[in-house]
C-alpha cells in the first residue's frame, strides 16, 4: 500500500505560546498577553460553506474521516456564511487508548470568511473577526451544534489562578 501523502495547508496560525506556570505572572503584568485554555485534542481547519460543515483536515492537510469528526462534518452552522475557522478536536473520552466520546470544536482563530481574508490582520482583530462569525452562528444554530462547536475561552488577568482551575479539573493548560 502506498503511503499516503501529505500536503501542508497555506495558512496562517498566530502567535501561540505554550507557557510555564512560572511565566505566567510576568507575561500577564506586561499587558501584552492574551491567553487561551490548551485543549487536548488536534489542531483542526474546518472549511464551512454555505453554512454547513464541508471539510475538516488536521495541520498537514489531511482529511478527518467521518467517524474522526464524530457527526461535524455536514453539520449546518451557520445561515449561508462560508470560510475556514481554526480550532481544536477533541473526544470527550479515551477507550483502550483511543478517542472516543463526543466530537467537540474548539474554535480560536478565523482564516477567511464570506470572502475575506483575514489572515494579514493582527491576532486580537482576528479574534474579533472570530466573535462575530461564532455570534452569527449562535443566532442560526441548535443548543446542540452551540454544544459541539464553542469558542475557546480568552483571558487577560487572572490568569495563574485559572491556570490551576484548568488543572485541577484535567485540563492541559494556557497558551498564551
Amino acid at each position: 500500500m502506498a503511503a499516503e501523502r501529505r500536503k501542508r495547508v497555506s495558512v496562517y496560525v498566530g502567535p501561540k505560546l505554550t507557557v510555564s506556570p512560572g511565566d505566567l505572572d510576568r507575561l500577564e503584568a506586561t499587558g501584552e498577553w492574551v491567553f487561551e485554555e490548551k485543549h487536548d485534542g488536534f489542531w483542526c481547519l474546518a472549511t464551512v460553506v454555505d453554512g454547513v460543515v464541508s471539510e475538516m483536515a488536521s495541520r498537514t492537510g489531511l482529511a478527518f474521516s467521518g467517524a474522526e469528526c464524530g457527526g461535524l462534518l455536514g453539520l449546518r452552522v451557520a445561515a449561508g456564511g462560508s470560510g475556514r475557522l481554526v480550532g481544536e478536536l477533541t473526544a470527550d473520552e479515551t477507550a483502550g487508548g483511543e478517542r472516543a466520546g463526543t466530537r467537540r470544536l474548539h474554535l480560536f482563530d478565523v482564516l477567511d470568511w464570506c470572502g475575506l481574508d483575514l489572515r494579514d490582520l493582527p491576532q486580537t482583530e482576528r479574534r474579533e473577526a472570530l466573535e462575530m462569525v461564532y455570534e452569527v452562528l449562535g443566532k442560526n444554530v441548535l443548543t446542540e451544534v452551540r454544544d459541539r462547536i464553542r469558542l475557546v475561552e480568552q483571558r487577560k488577568t487572572g490568569i495563574h489562578a485559572w491556570f490551576e482551575e484548568i488543572v485541577s479539573r484535567g485540563g492541559e493548560g494556557v497558551v498564551g
